[in-house]
Parts: C-alpha cells; structure tokens; sequence
C-alpha cells in the first residue's frame, strides 16, 4: 500500500509541473495576443500525456537525476508539450510536419 501512495504522489508531482509548464506557455500566449483566451482543455490535455510519459521513465530518471532536475524537465516538458499540442491539433498541420520531415531526410541524404 506504501508503494501505492508513492506512486500516485510522485504521478500528481510530475502532472502538477507538466500543468505548471503547459499553463504558463498558454499565459504567455495570451499575453502576447496570440490567442483570444486561455485553452484549459489543451492545457489538461497536453499535461496529461505528457505526464504519463514521464511516469513511465520515472524510476530510470529518478535513479539517475535529483528532483530539482526532474522538476525541470516535467515544467519544461509541460511547455513543449502545450506548444505541440496547440500548433499540431489537426490532421493537416500534422501532415505538413511530416511533410517537412521527409523534405529535411531527402535534403540531407543529397550528395554535395
């Protein structure tokens, strides 16, 4: 049951700086007039899959790093993340990003 209440502590550590990360990059949008209001579903979103990602490699990283560096990389997953999430939310913007992949893979496979 110990090991339980950790897990679930440590899972609501990582989700709170991921939302942190993701919230304050839609803030900071607002701010800058690149959006008209705050997108919280994006935000609860693009936290949550990124957080479970994090989860996942948590005993690898916790083993390896301190807490101080897993709060960085959870509030500045959370910023990658919303951005991601926000910029690549349909199906056309995820073909141009494919798109753009396969173009940078056929340029840097040209001899010179």
């Amino acid at each position: 049951m110990d090991i339980l209440i950790k897990n679930i502590f440590l899972f609501i550590f990582i989700y709170f700086f991921c939302f942190i990360g993701a919230f304050s990059k839609d803030l900071l949008d607002t701010f800058l007039n690149k959006t008209s209001d705050i997108l919280i579903i994006k935000i609860l979103l693009s936290s949550l899959f990124i957080s479970v990602m994090i989860y996942g490699f948590s005993e690898w990283t916790l083993a390896r790093l301190s807490y101080r560096t897993l709060t960085a990389l959870c509030y500045t997953s959370g910023l990658v993340s919303f951005e991601l999430f926000a910029r690549y939310n349909n199906t056309k913007e995820f073909v141009k990003l494919i798109e753009r992949y396969r173009e940078f893979k056929d340029f840097s496979k040209k001899p010179k």
